[in-house]
């Protein structure tokens, strides 16, 4: 959630609901008063969805980029995206560029999704999710 550092709204509900505050405030709440406030929230959410265009959902890549060197690592696993996909992608360090491996794993929609790691690095695999 914090890469998508374009999304500014998004951002601002993020803090929000992150904050002590807030979380105590809703838990003093009902469940009914909860419950209708989490459909409320979706229904906002998908309004707010379908008038972002998919660059500013996604990732930013300077955020990426600097967690990488931040933390020291070569590999990420995230979702929120929803676009499934295993990135190889090339970051500047001190002295020289270093490949790192960013997978995305998809929403739980038709198939369902997972990373697989191994000797051989990563992979993502999905699945057929059955109707019900």
């Amino acid at each position: 959630d914090s890469l998508s550092s374009d999304d500014v709204e998004y951002q601002q509900v993020r803090a929000m609901v992150r904050s002590q505050a807030w979380q105590t405030d809703f838990l003093s709440k009902s469940i009914d008063e909860r419950r209708q406030f989490a459909q409320q929230a979706r229904q906002q959410s998908k309004a707010s969805v379908s008038n972002k265009t998919m660059d500013i959902m996604d990732v930013n890549g300077a955020s990426v980029e600097q967690l990488f060197l931040e933390l020291g690592i070569t590999k990420i696993i995230h979702g929120h995206t929803h676009r499934p996909c295993l990135h190889q992608l090339n970051i500047n360090t001190d002295n020289s560029k270093q490949q790192v491996q960013r997978l995305v794993l998809g929403d739980w929609d038709k198939f369902g999704w997972y990373a697989l790691a191994d000797e051989n690095g990563f992979g993502l695999e999905k699945f057929p999710i059955a109707s019900i």
